[in-house]
């Protein structure tokens, strides 16, 4: 039996912790995180202070337990056991810690800090590492600098990390606020270097939503219009930016698309598709292209074939063809021997164009650009992450039709998947034939209308009856963006982070009023 005053207060908050910490610093400290917070509550007894908790709470802790019940339901007339078993062994965080936290006394404001300080800190060492590799070009391509989990949660949590910093600095009076406010900026120059778009994405959310919390809470006039006028220019900014950007695409240079040359100076017919409107500084990109010159050209030049990958892991035919089409060049024998040994060099190191983005955020709208252009003419997808996922949408959406009420259950969605790309002879490659990476869709195609109404329905109802704040309102958001661009309860750091502060903010009264965002009232 454990001594009555076995410390299980401290360790569950540092268990917490714990968990918060290796949301970003990969699967190991999650799963002990995970492990030990249940043996701790299990050990710790008290069962019925825990059932007076839970009913004191309406039961709305049981939320996931439902959420389970669910996918085993469904899985039960599943084809496929080890695959339900493993998903469900994947979520098994979904039914840990809203269990644990749900039942457990409320935790008071220094304990806030302190799970959000380590969470912080799992992110500055994740950053961290991410900030060696880049300066010492320890990478391949921007994926690479998040080394413990998927960039696109890094993204995701650096965003929230932004929200969280500006939440602490708010409610704290020391000199830890200037604190907050370095960790602010380092999480957004870490975003501007991974280049991820959930990244930008949440956080610009996040200092959208932290400056109107700080507009409503100021009693200074000049600091509430401040903050208005700061959320006007930079929603403005990025208007703006896209317009410009996708201007350049779309846009050709007076006179590029007249009397185009029939053979090159070897004779060879050149290939025409003007109907393509991609351009790289005005000039068509698929216009004035010889395969063949350019692809025996290329080989004599350069130690890397046509046919492999450039050193960001980009199709390097695509490369060149953007390269040489920015310099104005002809795609063929002449203008490969055109280029210069830096601009071979600029090649292979993945750089396709002369007038390079000047910033990351640059640079992800003329991909995201691309990529959709390339998904409007039905392009070779194969390599383009944005046009695969498109496909990928397609096919989910198409599954769930043709399975509308019940799905297909959690077994047989990767096969369905695989039986729609070849019945549909798609242009994937096998290696590229995966699932729709958006969470939404997912439980779409596998418990169906039905059981989509009744998860939405349990994941809903907590958030309503809550009241409103910063942190819960970015939280919120944070799970849309990553339901929307990824399978996010497919990853064990998406089901833990989902979990963890779903728990702390929906299940377990925490005191988050001071700092509202909309409201100081519960629904």
């Amino acid at each position: 039996m454990i001594h009555p005053k076995f410390p299980h207060r401290l360790l569950y908050v540092l268990f917490i912790g714990l968990i918060a910490f290796g949301l970003s610093m990969g699967k190991s400290l999650m799963s002990i995180g995970v492990i030990a917070i249940s043996a701790n509550w299990i050990l710790e007894g008290k069962f019925k202070e825990k059932w007076h908790i839970l009913k004191d709470r309406k039961f709305i802790p049981l939320v996931f337990l439902c959420f389970f019940l669910i996918h085993i339901l469904w899985g039960l007339f599943s084809d496929n056991l080890e695959i339900t078993l493993d998903d469900l062994r994947r979520k098994l965080p979904l039914l840990a810690l809203p269990i644990t936290i749900g039942t457990s006394k409320k935790l008071v404001w220094k304990e806030i800090q302190i799970i959000l300080q380590l969470f912080l800190l799992g992110l500055i060492t994740s950053a961290g590492v991410g900030f060696y590799k880049f300066y010492h070009h320890d990478y391949e391509n921007y994926r690479d600098l998040s080394r413990f989990i998927s960039h696109i949660r890094l993204g995701l949590f650096l965003g929230f990390g932004i929200g969280i910093s500006a939440y602490l600095l708010n409610n704290t009076k020391n000199n830890l606020k200037w604190g907050y406010l370095f960790v602010i900026f380092y999480f957004l120059f870490f975003i501007k270097i991974l280049g991820s778009g959930t990244g930008y994405l949440a956080g610009a959310i996040a200092i959208i939503l932290s400056l109107i919390s700080i507009s409503r809470k100021s009693k200074t006039q000049w600091i509430y219009y401040s903050s208005l006028i700061a959320i006007a220019l930079s929603t403005l900014l990025v208007i703006g930016k896209l317009y410009i950007e996708f201007n350049t695409f779309t846009t050709p240079r007076e006179g590029v698309l007249e009397n185009p040359p029939k053979y090159t100076a070897k004779m060879n017919l050149y290939e025409h598709y003007p109907e393509i409107e991609i351009y790289e500084n005005g000039y068509p990109l698929y216009m004035n292209y010889c395969p063949i010159e350019v692809e025996d050209g290329w080989n004599s030049r350069s130690i890397i074939p046509i046919d492999s990958l450039d050193k960001k892991g980009q199709r390097i035919q695509g490369t060149i063809l953007r390269y040489m089409t920015s310099k104005g060049l002809m795609k063929d024998a002449e203008g490969i021997q055109q280029l210069t040994d830096e601009d071979i060099e600029n090649i292979e190191n993945g750089i396709s164009s002369i007038l390079p983005p000047e910033t990351g955020l640059e640079a992800r709208i003329q991909e995201t650009l691309l990529e959709y252009q390339m998904y409007k003419y039905q392009m070779n997808p194969n390599g383009h992450s944005l046009v695969q996922r498109l496909y990928y949408l397609d096919a989910g959406w198409n599954i769930f039709k043709n399975n509308p009420l019940f799905g297909v259950t959690i077994g047989s969605e990767e096969s369905e998947y695989l039986s729609y790309y070849e019945k549909n002879n798609s242009l994937l490659d096998q290696e590229n034939r995966l699932r729709a990476h958006n969470q939404f869709l997912s439980f779409l195609v596998c418990f169906g209308a039905v059981g989509f109404i009744l998860i939405m329905f349990l994941l809903s109802y907590p958030v309503i009856k809550s009241p409103t704040s910063l942190l819960s309102t970015l939280f919120l958001v944070i799970i849309v963006i990553g339901f929307v661009s990824d399978d996010m309860l497919n990853r064990q750091a998406g089901v833990t982070f989902m979990a963890l502060f779903y728990s702390l903010i929906y299940l377990s009264d925490l005191p988050l009023k001071r700092d509202d965002i909309i409201s100081d009232s519960v629904n």
